[in-house]
């Protein structure tokens, strides 16, 4: 029986996405690794995610990269030069590490980080908190990254992941 992500993902057209597995995410990638329509490639880090992301989006095949909000930090270079110097643009989802609530003692600062090197890089973001959220917020990013202007950034709270059904 599909879920009700991958339907959401198949009613959006988003052929692929590209992750670095994280211990939030693994629900997600669940849901989508039982559809044949929808190609979960894990990567071994974020730079690969959204260089093979770019890659299939410059090719017409609707894709989103995903991995956890502390890896903006790593991926700084590689979203300056494709951000700004070439304009390549990408829908990323970031689980959210940092928020109140936050058990793991690293955690603690990747949120404020994270909401500021998306400012300076001119990722337009936006939260979601439950799965019902999740196809008007996706529809409305995909609308915005088809302008070829700005990639958007679908930050996932923890919430949003615990209301993703076993």
């Amino acid at each position: 029986m599909r879920s009700s992500i991958a339907k959401v993902f198949t009613r959006l057209c988003i052929k692929n996405m590209v992750c670095m597995p994280d211990s939030l995410n693994s629900r997600l990638l669940n849901a989508l690794n039982t559809e044949n329509e929808i190609k979960v490639i894990q990567c071994l880090n974020e730079t690969d995610a959204i260089t093979i992301c770019s890659g299939l989006n410059l090719g017409g095949q609707l894709s989103v990269a995903a991995f956890e909000n502390s890896g903006i930090r790593s991926v700084a270079d590689i979203l300056t030069r494709f951000e700004i110097a070439h304009h390549i643009h990408n829908i990323y989802l970031l689980t959210i590490r940092g928020l109140l609530g936050e058990e793991n003692w690293w955690g603690m600062a990747h949120q404020r980080v994270t909401d500021n090197i998306l400012k300076e890089l001119n990722i337009v973001s936006t939260r979601v908190t439950e799965i019902g959220e999740l196809e008007p917020v996706m529809d409305s990013a995909i609308k915005s990254y088809k302008t070829g202007q700005v990639s958007i950034a679908i930050n996932l709270t923890p919430n949003f992941f615990r209301s993703i059904p076993l």
